[in-house]
């Protein structure tokens, strides 16, 4: 799979994630969640794209659907400008699964507590015919202390592991293979601030040391100011607002990125008035017409309820509302 100079490492284009609800003795359809719904993304090789937003917003169900681990309703994906990740057959898949892994919120939830360290590191690199023997060994070795473990880790199981060590030790499965690719979906959430920062150091320091490409799936925008070099604001299945990180903290245009950066530990540079979030994201089931943001927003405007806002660009990237158009 190689990469031209100019194309995007992943594309999404038109992407949607609509899930049926079904209910009674006979499973009828009661309605459809739209839990992605319609969503171009692009990511460029060595880069960090952050996808944030709040609970309920989407994130997860995106970051699987990039890699083809959950469902994708309509829209296409590619990969270095070429593969088309939704036409991929079974082996194909399992290919291109060398190039782009997942780690997930809970490492101990994602990794089999039946298996040693060992073992779960060695498991992906023999799927891919990476290293047998004497070889496969060493490359375990070196996995664990890439991310700070020691060779000797490798005989203990998960439950023996600190939070933070079994998520170094996920990294490490994820790193197995030698992707281009890896999609964190909020990876240190579930850790305290030392921890943290820990895993955080970790990431930055592999993505230069192994010329990595992230999407960074969080709702913590003081996490992502210091991690990411662009960043995708998702609400309610859509992006409302994309940007470099540094443009989008400086000046954020949609009101739900003000509010969530006001809300934040990165808080707002600018000295602005807090624009308070109140209420709840709408059921995606019931989502609301026009932009999906008017129920909540302070600054909304007739238009806004009736007509979904067209996309504006904005120095160092895009905004989709009506305040802008």
């Amino acid at each position: 799979m190689e990469n031209s100079s100019s194309a995007p490492l992943l594309e999404a284009k038109g992407v949607k994630v609509h899930f049926q609800v079904r209910s009674g003795l006979f499973q009828k359809t009661q309605g459809v969640v739209k839990a992605v719904d319609g969503v171009d993304l692009s990511v460029q090789p060595g880069e960090t794209l952050a996808v944030v937003g709040e609970s309920g917003s989407g994130k997860s169900t995106l970051g699987r659907a990039l890699l083809r681990l959950g469902p994708v309703t309509e829209g296409s994906l590619s990969w270095e400008g070429s593969v088309d990740i939704l036409a991929l057959d079974t082996k194909a898949l399992r290919a291109f699964r060398r190039h782009a892994q997942m780690v997930f919120q809970d490492p101990y939830a994602s990794l089999n507590p039946r298996h040693s360290a060992g073992f779960l590191l060695a498991e992906p690199l023999q799927i891919h015919n990476l290293a047998s023997g004497h070889e496969l060994r060493q490359r375990v070795e070196q996995l664990l202390e890439s991310v700070g473990l020691s060779p000797a880790d490798a005989s203990k199981y998960p439950h023996q592991f600190s939070g933070g060590q079994r998520q170094r030790l996920a990294i490490a499965r994820a790193l197995a293979v030698e992707p281009k690719l890896v999609v964190a979906d909020e990876p240190v959430s579930a850790l305290d601030m030392s921890v943290q920062a820990q895993v955080l150091g970790l990431l930055e320091e592999l993505r230069q040391k192994l010329r990595l490409t992230y999407v960074f799936i969080s709702h913590d925008l003081g996490v992502v100011r210091r991690i990411s070099d662009k960043v995708a604001v998702l609400y309610l299945g859509h992006v409302v607002e994309e940007a470099d990180t540094r443009y989008l903290f400086q000046n954020p245009l949609h009101p739900y990125t003000e509010a969530l950066i006001q809300a934040s530990s990165a808080g707002d540079p600018n000295g602005k008035a807090h624009v308070p979030l109140t209420g709840e994201i709408p059921s995606p089931m019931k989502p609301p017409s026009g932009c999906p943001f008017q129920t909540r927003c302070p600054k909304v405007k007739d238009v806004c309820r009736h007509e979904y806002p067209p996309w504006v660009s904005r120095e160092g990237g895009r905004v989709a509302c009506w305040l802008h158009a």
